[in-house]
């Protein structure tokens, strides 16, 4: 009698060693986004909803900084979190970024009907801020990764040096999708945030 072992969910990618995980997380964080494009789909598909009207595309001192400070603040908290020497407390912060990613492309959906600058704009705002995740996910988790590899007794400075390291390898993308980002935000929001 033959039996058949039961298979295991396969990523549809290779994962790297940087980022291995278990298919539970995958599985959930799968099934997260799904809630939250179905929260965002039933939110704008109530009775009521008008589109927002269009302002035109433009930039003020006070969205410039606002916009600042909301990257400068979400790569901060990835970084904090990278000073944790597990790895399960970043998904915290990963998945609050997927969570306001998935609803930024609900309202890229919905943004067709308010002119090609503004659609182009919220384009250029979701690839910002999935870049802005994804390379400030890689940088925190390769400086928990690094940690282990520096010779020093004191977790700070081994700390520091792999998060020297690692944004050496990272900075580019981090600094151009982050400048993506605040660009797009500060112009579709003229008023303060």
């Amino acid at each position: 009698m033959k039996v058949e072992s039961k298979r295991r969910w396969v990523a549809p990618f290779r994962p790297s060693e940087t980022f291995q995980t278990s298919t539970s997380v995958i599985t959930f964080f799968i099934g997260w986004g799904i809630i939250i494009l179905l929260l965002n789909l039933s939110l704008f598909t109530k009775q009521g909803y008008t589109p927002a009207i269009p302002a035109p595309i433009h930039f003020t001192g006070g969205s410039l900084l606002d916009a600042s400070w909301t990257g400068v603040r979400f790569m901060g908290v990835l970084i904090l979190f990278s000073m944790l020497p597990v790895k399960w407390p970043l998904a915290l912060p990963v998945m609050w970024g997927i969570s306001i990613s998935v609803s930024s492309l609900a309202q890229l959906g919905m943004s067709f009907n308010d002119g090609g600058d503004i659609f182009f704009m919220r384009t250029l705002l979701v690839i910002g801020q999935l870049g802005v995740l994804y390379f400030a996910t890689r940088l925190a988790r390769s400086t928990q990764l690094g940690t282990k590899f520096v010779v020093s007794d004191h977790y700070s400075v081994r700390w520091g040096q792999a998060f020297l390291t690692s944004w050496r390898e990272n900075w580019i993308g981090v600094v151009v999708t982050l400048a993506v980002y605040i660009l797009a935000l500060a112009a579709l929001n003229p008023l303060e945030l």
